[in-house]
């Protein structure tokens, strides 16, 4: 776990080119140990209906877990951008429901908006801190988009070295439920 830091940019940038630095084994097998936490966590094996993402930029690798939580029967949404609004839409496949969209990451292209109130969310993000809080690419999709569902539970997905004592914060940023690093899971 690294210090705090109270600049945003220098210290996403500073990830970002951490992540770039990653060789593809690490990613892959970092990225299947935090699955392998997500996949222990109660409050996923109690949520029939999960919200991921598509992986992006060397962020923790999602497509396997996607793939399994459709095998075990959960339903799937994942996120598209439209302008500055983000929305989930349910997939069945992840290789044939969705397309390359918003920064050229793969959305679905289906039309069956997602509607629970209380999903279990898979969050990505640039960095997060013991107290639960989540730095994005400072667009605010996220955030703007979990504002309307306070009840949802939000896990953070993130390599250990993206995890800090403190980060810098706003009022309109999220918190997360817990974190889940391929070390351990923050509650």
């Amino acid at each position: 776990m690294c210090k705090d830091y109270t600049d945003k940019a220098h210290l996403r940038r500073q990830i970002i080119q951490r992540r770039k630095e990653l060789s593809r084994e690490v990613l892959l097998v970092n990225s299947t140990q935090i699955m392998h936490n997500v996949f222990a966590l109660p409050a996923f094996n109690v949520h029939p209906v999960i919200y991921a993402y598509m992986d992006y930029g060397g962020e923790v690798q999602t497509r396997e877990f996607i793939i399994e939580c459709i095998k075990l029967g959960k339903k799937v949404a994942l996120p598209r951008v439209t302008g500055n609004t983000m929305d989930f839409f349910y997939i069945r496949s992840i290789t044939e429901d969705v397309e390359p969209g918003y920064m050229g990451i793969l959305e679905p292209k289906t039309n069956r908006r997602a509607v629970e109130k209380t999903p279990f969310i898979l969050v990505p993000g640039v960095a997060f801190d013991l107290q639960k809080n989540r730095m994005g690419y400072g667009k605010g999709f996220y955030d703007r988009y979990l504002a309307g569902y306070p009840n949802a539970y939000k896990a953070g997905a993130a390599f250990s070295f993206q995890l800090f004592e403190r980060i810098p914060t706003e009022p309109t940023d999220r918190q997360m439920d817990c974190i889940v690093t391929e070390d351990r899971i923050y509650v």
